[in-house]
């Protein structure tokens, strides 16, 4: 167990609530899930606040960045009424606001991963963040050199399949694959033995400063 608290008891109570996502199995464990995921959760969020804090990075979270574990079912024709992970937010505003650079945590039962930059922002931002690139391919092309050289790289998965309206005309330009970019996020996987390691808050707060040009950038 690490000083937060995650342990393989974390990791257990997850991978049991996939396969008993009901309210009468949740009421019966509801304990668990405080003592093994929401506290040791909780404790790492404080934690890299702090931490960042003394760095002077300018992000923060804690219970009023964590999400809710209940589901929004209305829209949905799956209806299990609990997440089956637990997630937050490290933001400039230490809220849920994600009109900047954000920090994104996930633990689920395979371990999880984190998130930086910017997921699936307004139309507007992500015409202005496009156009720059365009305008100043340069520092652009800088920006993805300096997270090459800190083993960070754009995750593809969240493209158009042809140019966004408005950039037709750009489809041989540099940084064609970034412009069709619907979020411009970089990523990073850990299993359970990461989270459960003593070393786990040095290699989050390693993450988020390699990250910080981007977190920057979209801001």
């Amino acid at each position: 167990m690490t000083e937060f608290g995650f342990s393989t008891k974390t990791f257990e109570f997850l991978s049991n609530l996939e396969v008993n996502n009901n309210r009468d199995w949740w009421l019966q464990h509801k304990q668990d899930f405080e003592s093994n995921v929401r506290l040791p959760f909780l404790r790492l969020m404080d934690g890299l606040s702090a931490a960042m804090e003394t760095e002077g990075i300018g992000l923060s979270g804690g219970s009023k960045t964590i999400f809710r574990m209940n589901r929004d079912t209305r829209f949905s024709h799956d209806k299990s009424p609990y997440k089956t992970f637990t997630s937050g937010l490290l933001t400039s505003s230490g809220t849920k606001d994600v009109s900047g650079g954000v920090v994104y945590l996930h633990l689920d039962s395979k371990g999880g991963f984190m998130v930086a930059g910017l997921y699936q922002p307004p139309t507007e931002k992500l015409f202005e963040l496009r156009q720059r690139m365009v305008e100043s391919p340069d520092k652009f092309q800088a920006l993805i050199d300096n997270l090459g050289s800190r083993g960070l790289h754009f995750d593809p998965t969240d493209a158009t399949k042809t140019m966004p309206r408005g950039f037709a005309d750009f489809s041989n330009h540099q940084h064609a694959e970034s412009i069709r970019l619907k979020s411009l996020i970089v990523r990073e996987n850990f299993g359970p033995q990461d989270w459960e390691s003593s070393e786990f808050e040095a290699r989050v707060l390693d993450f988020i400063q390699r990250s910080k040009p981007l977190i920057d950038f979209v801001s």
